[in-house]
This record gives structure tokens, sequence and C-alpha cells, in this order.
């Protein structure tokens, strides 16, 4: 009888141990499909809606500290497929929010991104938006801040979200750099060269929560071209220890960013032939002293 009572009191125990707290947040949100027929062209239109969670370290402020972020992420997108073609994306739209999280529950509006892409990936602390290439056209990756909501910039190339080196400092890690460049053929040239056919490839400079600067690379013979085809792009910096070239540079300095990052070459390789070289100065790429290409135009947007 004793070992019984025993038994039942370590199971209330155990029970009242193991309960859930009161959530700080619950919400839903649900995916819907919605199937019509055009012609001879059956047309889907899907929303996926997900949520994720992330922790961020937010070096914004004097006192670091980690932050809790949810994101809210939903895919909009809409396909034609019929017998006699191959699955046509009419639209696919990106939309994403972020809201932190403290011990009262949301504790901040969200943050709102909506983008043309068809994938969203976190990868603390950015989002990446993804837009998919086709035959000739590679793939292209916007990145943002979790934290600020900014867009940074747009990637392509190697890499698993395209093209981008580091800068980094002792002084404050918030204070890193981030290199990218942007280079065509992609679905997205529109959006990030502009209709200028001869603009050809997108050079950004960021911090890890805004774009610092952005440059555009207008060639001769066209961002279409079999030339612009040939390219194998790859970028790096270049400084007087890394006369080769390195994707990340970690500078033992405590002094600010104007003083820590100067002195140094950025530098993209095209072809074995064709390479620009631009100098950073005090914090900023500088156009006016880049070595180009004959013909080739370097410009700040």
């Amino acid at each position: 009888m004793m070992l019984r009572i025993a038994i039942q009191l370590l199971c209330l125990c155990l029970g009242a141990s193991l309960a859930w707290p009161d959530p700080l947040i619950e919400e839903k949100q649900e995916s819907t499909v919605t199937v019509t027929q055009d012609g001879g062209a059956v047309v889907t239109h899907v929303v996926n809606r997900r949520y994720e969670s992330a922790i961020v370290a937010d070096e914004r402020d004097a006192e670091p500290k980690l932050v809790h972020v949810l994101a809210s992420i939903e895919i909009d997108r809409t396909m034609s497929d019929a017998e006699d073609q191959e699955t046509e994306i009419l639209s696919s739209i990106v939309r994403a929010n972020f809201r932190t999280i403290d011990q009262t529950g949301l504790s901040r509006p969200a943050l709102q991104i909506e983008t043309e892409g068809d994938e969203a990936t976190i990868s603390e602390p950015f989002l990446i938006v993804t837009r998919w290439g086709c035959c000739a056209l590679q793939s292209s990756y916007q990145v943002y801040s979790m934290l600020s909501g900014h867009r940074l910039f747009s990637a392509t190339g190697g890499g698993e979200f395209g093209d981008w080196i580091t800068l980094d400092s002792r002084h404050r890690p918030n204070e890193q750099r981030y290199a990218a460049i942007h280079v065509a053929p992609t679905m997205s040239d529109e959006a990030e060269l502009g209709p200028d056919e001869k603009h050809a490839i997108a050079i950004s400079y960021a911090s890890g929560n805004d774009s610092i600067q952005r440059l555009i690379v207008s060639v001769p013979m066209g961002r279409n071209s079999d030339d612009v085809l040939d390219w194998l792009p790859k970028l790096s910096w270049v400084t007087a220890d890394q006369p080769e070239g390195t994707d990340h540079i970690f500078v033992a300095s405590d002094s600010p960013p104007e003083a820590t990052y100067d002195g140094m070459i950025l530098r993209l390789q095209l072809d074995e032939n064709t390479r620009i070289d631009i100098p950073l100065e005090k914090d900023r790429l500088v156009p006016a002293k880049a070595v180009l290409p004959a013909g080739f135009e370097l410009t700040e947007k």
C-alpha cells in the first residue's frame, strides 16, 4: 500500500516537472493551392508558408547581445503546365518578415521584405533569396540582414550562395565587410543592372546591416555576348602580404573602419587576360582609381 502511494506521488511530481509552460507565442499560417484551366494549360497557384526561428548576434550597440528572431516566410508561385510545353513559372514572389522575441513574446514590429525569388533560406544572420537560373542563365542570390531588414547585395558565381568575400577586424565584429559580384546573364539582370545592355556586372560593398556602395561595370560587347558567357569570375582581396589574392582578410587593429579597411585592392578576375582592380581607401571603394580593361567603364550607383 505504501509502495503504491509512493509510486503515485512520484508520477505526479514527474508529470508536474514535465509540463510545458504557457506559450509566449502561438500562431498558425496555412499553405494554399488553387488549380484552374486556361485553354489547354493547367495553371497552379501555390502559396507555401512556414516559420523559422534563429539566434542572431546583434552587435550594433555598445553592448553586444544575442537576439531570438522569428521569421515568417511565404513563397507565392504561379505555374502553367501543358502537354506540349515544359512547366512555365508565371510569377514567383518571396515575402518574409522578422520579429524579435523576448520573455514577453513578440517584442518588435515586423521587418517586411518582398521580392521576386524562387527560394528563401535562413543562413544566420541573413535571409538569402534565390532566383533560379535556366539554360545559360545562372542563379542569383539576394542577401538581406535579419536584424535591419535591409538588402545588402546580390551575388552570383561559385560558393553556396554566390561569390562574396569578407574583411574582418579586431575592433568590433559588427564592422565586418562584404564584397560581392552579380555577373550577367541571370533571370534578374533587368532588376540588378538596369535596361542598358552594356551593364554586365554589379559590384557591392556592404556591412552586415547595410549596403555601403554599389558599382556598375559597363562592357563594350554587351552583357549578352559570347565573351561574357565565357567568363569565369573570381573575386579576391589583394594586399602586399596576399599578392595572389584571398577571400578573407583579418586586420588585427582596434581602429575604426575608416582606418582599418584601407590600402587594399578588390580584384575581379574575369578570365586569364581580363581583370578589374579597385582600390579600397578609408572604407570606400574608389572607382576613379580603378584599373580596367580597354573599353570597360565603372560607375557608382
